[in-house]
């Protein structure tokens, strides 16, 4: 879901329970699996563009670009995307008959599903068996991921030159840049920027 203007909801658990109320920017986007199902209990107006993507076409968009490799998509909630702001824009013309009109409607599905795979997959490892584009769950509560995996990412991540060091921090589950840096330095002694300068992937 791409936030067309700033939102505030919580997530109903299975158990009906909810989460805290969390504040969503616009221009953020919330990337979750529907397999067993989503709901939101709204505390402000929604205006949003929802995308539902099947599994089938991660795959399909996989073997399309054999770079990607198998992947699987990590959840974000709250994470800025210009691309997919960029792209709703676009659709959100067209669909008010303002804009030229866009492609096909699958090939941009199929472009969608690339942009995820490449910022927010990461390589689902042989020995793991068929997982086919699942997303990792985040539950609210859940441990932080390790420092070892957030740099993990972070490498991957760098390598992709359109995504500037704000958007790599962010994706890898850093508070801000500053400690993204701080932490990177610490781990491989050198700063995010010069690891991408290197090409040291």
């Amino acid at each position: 879901m791409l936030y067309l203007e700033d939102a505030e909801h919580a997530d109903i658990r299975a158990d009906g329970s909810c989460t805290k109320v969390r504040h969503f920017a616009r221009g953020t986007i919330c990337l979750v699996d529907l397999a067993d199902g989503a709901a939101i209990r709204l505390n402000s107006r929604l205006r949003s563009l929802a995308f539902v993507l099947p599994k089938a076409l991660f795959s399909e968009t996989a073997e399309l670009s054999p770079e990607i490799g198998r992947r699987r998509l990590i959840c974000r909630r709250g994470e800025p995307d210009s691309v997919l702001r960029n792209l709703g824009t676009a659709l959100l013309a067209f669909f008010a008959g303002t804009g030229t009109a866009p492609a096909p409607l699958r090939p941009v599905a199929v472009a969608i599903c690339a942009h995820l795979l490449h910022r927010y997959g990461e390589p689902i490892e042989e020995s793991v068996g068929k997982v086919q584009g699942a997303l990792m769950r985040e539950e609210p509560g859940t441990t932080p991921l390790p420092i070892a995996t957030q740099i993990g990412r972070a490498k991957s991540h760098l390598a992709i030159h359109a995504l500037s060091l704000e958007d790599v921090a962010h994706a890898c589950g850093f508070d801000d840049l500053g400690h993204f840096e701080r932490v990177f330095v610490g781990e491989t002694g050198v700063t995010p920027s010069v690891w991408r300068r290197r090409g040291l992937h």
